[in-house]
């Protein structure tokens, strides 16, 4: 038992104090190079300066997605500006509040069911532009007129406008992998 306390516990004991170790001469590294070094991007970029943004944007967001699983959007209307743009894969438009739910709603129509899966969600402020938004990644599973079930993965990108109204959603979507 002796030898076996020396040759497990001794090895982790070493290891854990060396990552502790490394972790703080990294932190401590990587503040110097912030605080030091300016750094010149090859392109120009739109928004590039960013703060944890605002929570109750977060839950605003999470209110809309179980709103559109539940089929219950219009729940949601008081949270969507006046003008909406909406940047959809082959779909780009900018209509009012009451046409944007009115289009996101038909789309739900297509399915008997839908179950989204929030991977991650964070809100963020663009400090260069003053602009809030929240980011997620999710999963949504749906299950069509025919009873076919797919899923999707999708990312979202919503910005909402000084009032806290989202006044444009951007998604990203991957169709999952068939599982045999």
């Amino acid at each position: 038992m002796k030898k076996l306390f020396y040759f497990v516990f001794v090895p982790v004991f070493f290891v854990a104090c060396n990552s502790a170790e490394n972790k703080n001469m990294g932190e401590e590294d990587s503040t110097k190079m912030s605080s030091t070094q300016t750094l010149s991007y090859p392109t120009p970029i739109e928004y590039s300066k960013f703060e944890m943004g605002d929570q109750k944007n977060t839950q605003a967001i999470l209110d809309i997605w179980k709103d559109f699983d539940s089929n219950t959007l219009a729940n949601s209307s008081d949270k969507f500006a006046d003008s909406v743009t909406v940047l959809f894969s082959g779909m780009e438009s900018t209509t009012s509040r009451d046409s944007t739910l009115a289009s996101i709603s038909q789309y739900r129509g297509m399915f008997n069911q839908v179950n989204s899966r929030i991977d991650a969600i964070m809100p963020i402020k663009s400090t260069d532009h003053n602009q809030d938004m929240v980011l997620v990644w999710g999963t949504e599973v749906h299950t069509d007129k025919n009873n076919k079930t797919d899923s999707v993965h999708l990312h979202e990108t919503w910005m909402l406008d000084k009032d806290g109204k989202v006044n444009v959603i951007m998604q990203y979507q991957r169709m999952a992998p068939v599982k045999s």
